[in-house]
């Protein structure tokens, strides 16, 4: 599979949420309007005693958010960015709930233990939105009875915190091609004993996927002439007649601003209206 990360920067290592130098924090994601639960590993044998639970950006401003101990769960400034949004899931766990964007920083918890012991625990939350659907850009170079050229652009929207992957369908395993231009972008040269064969181009974050195909059949084929109907007919024999399959979409696809792009790909491309189809995560039947 080839795959590119897009629209997301690696994350800068910030100093421990609670001030001291901390060991590295624990890494959690989340999805935008779903909740999270920070679990603190405790030592064994040990009671608790008291846990400051405190929320920074990265941006130099710590704040404290909560705090648990012998007079329960509170809140300092219940006015602040969450509300009503955290609660103590257990003495070892803060929940979130209804994340947002700004909710993504890092999260410290000050455990103080008896007799005096305090130990310090990070976590650094990440939370994603929805991923966009994938889109596939095609680009016909050359047809002949052997061969077909073309190009193909697995393209997601920049910001969109999504990394974009090519998948190959196809019973012989064979790739005919590589990577043009950048990673996003495919160069095929596809023999005509596999036309049947199709492309995935995949949209994913650490949170969901999204997906859509293009079958080479739609594309390696003379201008007006359809693919040959791989559908038997239902008794047997002379083949049914193709009709719309469901669930397909068709467009015209355009050329599209990519980041990291800089062309359109090679030669004089022929633009025509293209099948494509779009697979939901769970496979219908």
């Amino acid at each position: 599979m080839t795959k590119a990360r897009v629209g997301r920067c690696p994350r800068v290592p910030r100093v421990g949420a609670v001030g001291a130098a901390a060991a590295q924090p624990r890494q959690v994601n989340g999805a935008l309007g779903g909740s999270v639960l920070l679990s603190l590993a405790l030592p064994p044998n040990k009671t608790v005693k008291e846990i400051e639970w405190s929320f920074s950006t990265g941006a130099g401003v710590t704040i404290q958010v909560a705090e648990f101990g012998p007079g329960g769960f509170k809140r300092p400034d219940p006015q602040d960015r969450f509300k009503d949004r955290l609660e103590m899931f257990n003495e070892a766990a803060l929940r979130i709930g209804a994340l947002e964007q700004g909710d993504s920083g890092v999260y410290g918890a000050r455990i103080k233990l008896y007799p005096a012991l305090v130990e310090d625990q990070l976590f650094d939350l990440s939370v994603y939105g929805p991923v966009p659907a994938p889109e596939i850009q095609q680009e016909l170079l050359s047809l002949s009875t052997q061969e077909c050229n073309i190009t193909l652009r697995c393209w997601v929207p920049a910001g969109s915190d999504a990394e974009a992957a090519w998948q190959l369908n196809s019973s012989l395993g064979t790739q005919w091609g590589q990577p043009c231009e950048d990673a996003w972008m495919l160069c095929l040269a596809v023999p005509a004993s596999a036309f049947n064969s199709s492309y995935t181009c995949v949209a994913r974050n650490p949170i969901t996927e999204r997906r859509v195909s293009i079958r080479l059949d739609t594309l390696c084929q003379p201008q007006g002439k359809p693919p040959p109907s791989t559908h038997p007919h239902p008794t047997g024999g002379v083949p049914a007649p193709t009709t719309a399959c469901p669930r397909r979409h068709a467009w015209l696809v355009e050329v599209a601003h990519v980041p990291g792009a800089t062309g359109r790909g090679r030669g004089s491309p022929a633009r025509r209206r293209v099948a494509a189809e779009e697979e939901e995560e769970e496979e219908s039947s």
